[in-house]
């Protein structure tokens, strides 16, 4: 009895057999055999510490060093690697995930000498949580809060908007948008909003 190979990720660690040997109905011994001829693997790295692209490649690196170190040399390892953990380079690492990957492909290729593959490259991110009552450039309800009460950004956004209220078809200068933008009432309008 036996799953002599994994076929997929959900089939990782030795695959074989068991070679049960009986002489006139009794069992004289009992033996497993590893027959697989490659391993799935999946792991997951936590980058929470990482504060640079470059930071992030050499973690990964070093992970994948230790794995291969841990792994028979004598069978290829097909692998899922999950990068994991709360970063400031969310969002550049997601805009990134293609050469991401292509340059963990890389660096499988330069260190296994074709003992590890590259199944699947998945993110497993998150942006960092910001104490309460601080407020990052990402944070658009905090931002439309604080461009209420500034009358800078009032000026500038109907300076911005003048071009808009001036070519507007006639049909429309009745609408309350417009009526209030006209008498100057930025703040009427970013409140609803920022709510």
């Amino acid at each position: 009895p036996g799953n002599i190979q994994g076929r997929h990720i959900r089939e990782q660690g030795p695959r074989g057999a068991v070679l049960v040997e009986c002489k006139e109905g009794n069992v004289e011994s009992i033996e497993r055999l590893e027959v697989d001829v490659l391993r799935w693997h999946a792991t997951q790295l936590n980058i929470t510490a990482c504060t640079s692209r470059a930071e992030v490649l050499g973690a990964i690196r070093e992970h994948l060093e230790k794995l291969l170190e841990q792994q028979d040399p004598d069978k290829p390892c097909v692998l899922r690697l999950v990068l994991s953990g709360e970063t400031e380079l969310y969002g550049d690492l997601l805009a990134a995930q293609a050469q991401l990957r292509a340059d963990v492909v890389a660096i499988i290729a330069a260190m296994s000498d074709g003992r590890m593959w590259l199944e699947k490259f998945r993110l497993d991110l998150r942006p960092p949580q910001r104490p309460e009552g601080v407020v990052g450039s990402d944070d658009i309800s905090a931002l439309l809060a604080e461009a209420v009460t500034d009358p800078d950004f009032h000026e500038n956004f109907l300076q911005g908007l003048q071009l808009l209220r001036d070519r507007a078809p006639h049909e429309l200068a009745d609408e309350p948008v417009f009526q209030t933008l006209r008498a100057g009432d930025v703040q009427g309008q970013l409140e609803p909003a920022a709510a």
